[in-house]
């Protein structure tokens, strides 16, 4: 990773949170499981949230040191 950041993600998992404020019955899943994947964004602690794309994860086999969240 070249140090680059981009807050796409956590715009998407507000809107999400938006949608949920609104629509609290539609979504399998709650705030506290949002709050969670918005935490573990920067703990770099799951594989699946870190680098830009799958062909980078494969790239740096994330896979055999990490989880998938």
């Amino acid at each position: 990773m070249d140090g680059d950041f981009c807050p796409v993600f956590i715009q998407f998992l507000d809107c999400v949170h938006q949608l949920m404020s609104q629509y609290p019955f539609v979504f399998e899943f709650n705030m506290e499981y949002l709050l969670d994947i918005a935490e573990n964004t920067f703990s770099c602690k799951y594989g699946t949230l870190l680098f830009n794309s799958i062909k980078e994860r494969e790239m740096y086999e994330t896979n055999k040191y990490s989880k998938s969240l």
